[in-house]
C-alpha cells in the first residue's frame, strides 16, 4: 500500500539516504493513485507511462509530473539526491493528498 511506501521514504530520509527516499516517495504516489482507481497495477510500466495514463484534466497531473521528473533525474540520471530533492517530492505528495500539509 501507498502508506508503506511513504513510511519507507520517511525512514530513508531520516537516515539521509536521499536517493532511496526519492525512489520510495515516487512509488508512494503511484500506489496512491492506483488505490484511487487511476490505473490497474502493472510494475512493468515506466514512470512516463504512468504519467501518460493521467488525463491532462486530472487534479494530480501537475504534481505527478513534477515528482516524475525529479525521480527520473535522481534515479536514472545524474542529479544528486539530497534533502532538497526529497523536499520537492514531499511537496508533490502533499499536493496529491498523500499526506497532510
Amino acid at each position: 500500500p501507498w502508506s508503506d511506501w511513504l513510511a519507507d521514504a520517511q525512514a530513508a530520509a531520516s537516515s539521509r539516504q536521499w536517493r532511496e527516499a526519492v525512489h520510495a516517495a515516487y512509488w508512494c504516489a503511484v500506489s496512491f493513485l492506483e488505490a484511487r482507481g487511476a490505473w490497474k497495477p502493472d510494475r512493468a510500466r515506466t514512470p512516463r507511462e504512468y504519467l501518460g495514463l493521467l488525463p491532462d484534466s486530472s487534479e494530480h497531473r501537475s504534481a505527478l509530473a513534477t515528482l516524475t521528473r525529479r525521480f527520473e533525474r535522481v534515479w536514472y540520471g545524474t542529479d544528486q539526491a539530497d534533502a532538497e530533492a526529497f523536499d520537492e517530492v514531499i511537496a508533490s505528495l502533499k499536493k496529491m493528498g498523500c499526506l497532510s500539509a
